[in-house]
């Protein structure tokens, strides 16, 4: 059940959502503790090294892309260092998840399943990271799809959890690379 700030129960909480307002929904057992369910999120796409795409989503975009630089963040961005980003959406936090996967969904279908993770695609139990013998070079990497059948389909419900607090505000790994991002009038 979602409630307003004023207390009052949310009777259609995807219309609702539309309009920006918070939304609160209990996230304890005995309802005294409240979140709002319905902040600013951002889309966000990192380009990684061997030309792969991570969509993720964020309520705090800085801190989040600070994770995937300095190492804290994603599995995915673990294994394929992250090289630049840009914001390519925002929304309610409420639709959030499938404003995600729409983008994942769109970057799978112009970059190949192979080369794009994030949405319901992001849990690194079902990838490894593999080498390639043809150039006798250890850090060219790509993935790998093993089996399904016993992996959990993690639906990033707590891919965005605070890892690090630090205060460094670099979001790339060489100078040549670059952080964008878009204004809310550019969508």
């Amino acid at each position: 059940m979602y409630y307003t700030s004023s207390g009052n129960l949310i009777n259609n909480p995807l219309e609702y959502s539309k309009t920006g307002a918070p939304m609160y929904k209990s996230t304890n057992k005995n309802n005294t503790k409240y979140t709002n369910v319905n902040e600013k999120t951002y889309i966000y796409c990192l380009s990684l090294e061997n030309g792969k795409k991570y969509i993720g989503k964020t309520t705090n975009i800085d801190r989040r892309l600070q994770q995937h630089f300095n190492g804290n963040g994603a599995k995915v961005t673990q294994k394929f260092k992250p090289l630049d980003a840009s914001i390519i959406d925002s929304c309610p936090g409420y639709t959030s998840s499938s404003i995600e996967q729409k983008h994942t969904n769109n970057y799978i279908n112009q970059y190949g399943y192979e080369n794009v993770r994030g949405g319901c695609y992001t849990n690194s139990k079902t990838f490894h990271k593999t080498y390639s013998n043809s150039d006798n070079d250890s850090n060219s990497d790509s993935f790998e799809l093993l089996s399904n059948s016993n992996s959990d389909n993690d639906l990033n419900s707590d891919s965005f959890e605070v890892l690090s607090d630090s205060n460094s505000d670099n979001y790339s790994n060489s100078d040549n690379d670059s952080f964008e991002v878009l204004s809310d009038s550019s969508y």
